[in-house]
């Protein structure tokens, strides 16, 4: 069963491995400690409020980070997707 649950109900830590997760098949592969994970929030300018996490059979299966911030005046919509 699939279950989506804004990031703000979710600990950083599920959130975590749902991105690290979603890297691992990369040429590269990218994998991120936890601080250097909630360092992105502010860097990039990221929401909790705004962002979204995948939960398959009670395992983190994605995750969805958006950010909201003003450029030249206008609110500016920031997503990456990890699945």
């Amino acid at each position: 069963m699939t279950i989506i649950k804004p990031l703000s109900q979710c600990s950083f830590s599920d959130a975590l491995q749902a991105f690290n997760n979603g890297f691992e098949d990369y040429y590269l592969p990218i994998e991120l400690s936890l601080d250097q994970f909630t360092c992105r929030f502010g860097f990039d300018q990221l929401s909790v409020d705004h962002s979204f996490m995948a939960f398959y059979n009670n395992t983190p299966a994605g995750i969805m980070l958006n950010g909201i911030k003003k450029v030249k005046g206008k609110n500016m919509l920031g997503m990456e997707v990890q699945a």
